[in-house]
């Protein structure tokens, strides 16, 4: 119990006011590179962050009963409504800035939405309304479902996918990112539209 208490206590103090959570905490504002600001702050859907908090919280709430941690699990669900962005791309991004604006991150990482991201916090919402009963959860869905159709390639790509990973957010084109240069010293990310050649370690 002691250990699962300071488990939870950190999962509690890094969460944002608005219910979303950093990459890593505590805060360092640390991690720059290539001149973009250090991305490491902000709240993030990226590796499950959110949704693994949130999850966690409502597991501790119904073993343990802590009344307390109702009011971090409520904001985290927010956090999913607040970041839905409005027409005509009502999709979400990785992550966000601590006013709640998609942003870059990592250098393969554009700023951008990704419909990776929206396909699953989709099923979160739906989640969170079995869990709540809150129509709130379900009343962007549609929006959400009909921007992924918009967004699906006209034919799946050599992997079988039927989305791109980035998609613009003034246009709706889709991004893709390639690396030129050998090594870390000389090599480095770009992103423009031509689907060919992109990276082997990140889906495109």
């Amino acid at each position: 119990k002691p250990a699962i208490d300071r488990a939870l206590q950190f999962v509690l103090d890094s969460q944002y006011p608005s219910g979303g959570w950093p990459q890593r905490y505590p805060l360092r504002y640390e991690f720059s590179k290539r001149g973009r600001a250090d991305y490491t702050h902000y709240p993030t859907f990226n590796d499950g962050v959110a949704w693994e908090n949130v999850s966690f919280l409502i597991q501790c709430y119904q073993v343990l009963g802590d009344s307390r941690l109702l009011d971090a699990i409520t904001r985290g669900m927010n956090f999913f409504l607040l970041t839905q962005q409005g027409q005509p791309n009502p999709g979400w991004a990785l992550q966000y800035t601590t006013d709640l604006k998609p942003v870059a991150a990592r250098t393969y990482e554009p700023l951008s939405l990704s419909t990776a991201t929206t396909s699953e916090n989709v099923e979160r919402l739906l989640q969170f309304y079995r869990f709540t009963g809150d129509t709130r959860f379900l009343a962007r869905i549609p929006e959400a479902l009909e921007w992924l159709d918009r967004m699906r390639l006209p034919k799946k790509d050599e992997q079988g996918r039927t989305h791109p990973e980035f998609i613009e957010l003034q246009t709706n084109r889709p991004l893709y990112v390639h690396r030129r240069g050998s090594n870390v010293v000389n090599g480095e990310y770009y992103v423009d539209y031509d689907e060919r050649r992109t990276l082997g370690h990140y889906a495109a």
